[in-house]
């Protein structure tokens, strides 16, 4: 499955060349091993102001869960808190995160 409805929360008011974007997004119903793909294409269609490159994102409320933009694959990966002094690790292949609202801000150019 893949990633929810993207609703913009708050739009880029900056006329420079770099934009942030606020979105939110309901998490993958059955997150793929790795991340998901094509991430760039949902953001692009849900700014709807043509060709935008994404240069990284910073996370918000993503309802205990950490997001990170894979710039080199173009997909959005999950992690979750390990035990404690633990590294996080990527929420495992076909864990069901659509209750899940993953709220961040988009950097772009």
């Amino acid at each position: 499955m893949a990633l929810g409805t993207m609703v913009v929360v708050e739009k880029s008011a900056s006329l420079g060349p770099v934009r942030y974007d606020e979105i939110a997004v309901p998490g993958d119903g059955a997150y793929p091993a790795g991340g998901t793909p094509g991430f760039t294409a949902l953001v692009r269609t849900a700014l709807a102001v043509g060709s935008v490159e994404i240069i990284g994102l910073m996370p918000g409320d993503c309802g205990g869960y950490h997001a990170v933009y894979d710039k080199v694959n173009d997909k959005l990966k999950v992690y979750r808190n390990g035990a404690i002094n633990v590294p996080q690790v990527e929420v495992t292949a076909a864990t069901d995160l659509s209750a899940t609202t993953f709220r961040m801000v988009v950097v772009s150019k």
